[in-house]
């Protein structure tokens, strides 16, 4: 196994040492490690807690990973705020340059990508085609004549038409 490397002492160092075993978990988290093979992984490098000489636990490894998951999380929605704000500034600027030559389909594109960006676009409305009815209805009407149990029952007179 070679050297040891402790990490875990007192203070600041403990709390830099902590932090160093959290990246560490964090990376192989990336790789796809469970947290199980994380444990087996730090006791393997000779990664141990410095006030037990122990490798550490599968609890310790757990909360390291939860920890840096947190982190990937506040990370990554501070990076999506940061992305949507530079996307708004580079609009105000078509917008911007649109309205002072006089180019409104510019204004008006900008427009539309600020409000799908913003998510402030209405739903589409989808239109129902009467096309695919003639075969759902006659399936139901095979489902009804037979039953569930695949049984011939009653024969079911064929369903109207939807109005739309």
């Amino acid at each position: 196994m070679g050297r040891t490397r402790t990490v875990g002492l007192r203070g600041s160092a403990s709390e830099h040492a902590a932090e160093a075993r959290r990246e560490l978990v964090g990376l192989y988290r990336c790789q796809g490690m469970s947290e199980r093979r994380i444990t087996e992984r730090l006791a393997a490098d000779g990664i141990v807690n410095a006030a037990t000489g122990e490798p550490y636990s599968l609890t310790t490894v757990a909360k390291d990973v939860s920890v840096m998951v947190r982190r990937w999380r506040q990370a990554s929605g501070e990076a999506m705020e940061n992305h949507v704000a530079e996307q708004l500034a580079q609009l105000n600027e078509v917008k911007r340059q649109g309205f002072e030559s006089g180019n409104l389909q510019a204004v008006l594109g900008a427009l539309k990508l600020e409000a799908r960006l913003l998510g402030l676009e209405a739903p589409e409305k989808v239109a129902v085609s009467h096309a695919g009815m003639p075969a759902i209805t006659e399936m139901l009407v095979v489902c009804r004549e037979y039953g569930p149990d695949g049984e011939a029952g009653e024969p079911v007179e064929e369903p109207a038409a939807p109005a739309w």
